[in-house]
């Protein structure tokens, strides 16, 4: 090998040391407090909506939404790829205890008023994929499989229509995450 390969090499590897440095420090930092910004700024709306006399204070919608959103930004720093995979796979869906709750998909279907629904649903939107996200950029295996593969497959879901669907599966999944892990 001559020099400047060597140099070369070296470059190669302390890139790479620099790389992995930052993306498990100061880059899992500030995914987690984007997510965080991102979670209170949906908390916000969720909140001056209802404060529009929209949605009462006191229903059980706001109330379950708002839940879900402090939890999240309680959580946030624990959710990964890792935690959604275990939840998912999890037997145990806590659909037995005492402390179950309905969905926030169940309760957001049985409000009448669709202005209202849509709204609602919305902001949970905004909220699931935030933390999607956050799952996605803080796993560097990840972030490079959705790179690579997100084409694909948004074109598909948008083809067949599956796209909210989808989303809804996500959020449910993570709720199940928050659940589990405010216990």
């Amino acid at each position: 090998m001559t020099i400047p390969v060597l140099i070369e090499l070296l470059e190669l590897f302390l890139a790479i040391i620099i790389l992995t440095v930052f993306f498990h420090g100061p880059w899992q930092s500030l995914i987690i407090d984007m997510t965080r910004q991102r979670l209170f700024e949906a908390r916000d709306k969720l909140f001056l909506y209802a404060a529009r006399g929209n949605i009462d204070f006191k229903s059980t919608a706001y109330n379950q939404i708002r839940d879900h959103i402090n939890n999240s930004i309680r959580l946030c720093h624990r959710i990964s790829i890792l935690s959604y995979i275990s939840v998912g796979f999890s037997k145990q869906r806590n659909t037995d205890s005492k402390h179950h709750k309905d969905s926030i998909q169940k309760t957001l279907a049985s409000i009448d008023d669709i202005s209202i629904r849509t709204k609602l649903n919305d902001i949970i939107t905004e909220v699931t994929i935030s933390l999607l996200l956050l799952i996605i950029l803080r796993s560097f295996i990840m972030l490079i499989i959705v790179v690579i593969v997100s084409p694909i497959l948004m074109l598909q879901m948008l083809l067949r229509g599956q796209y909210q669907k989808i989303l809804m599966r996500i959020s449910a999944t993570i709720e199940r995450d928050i659940r589990m892990g405010d216990t």
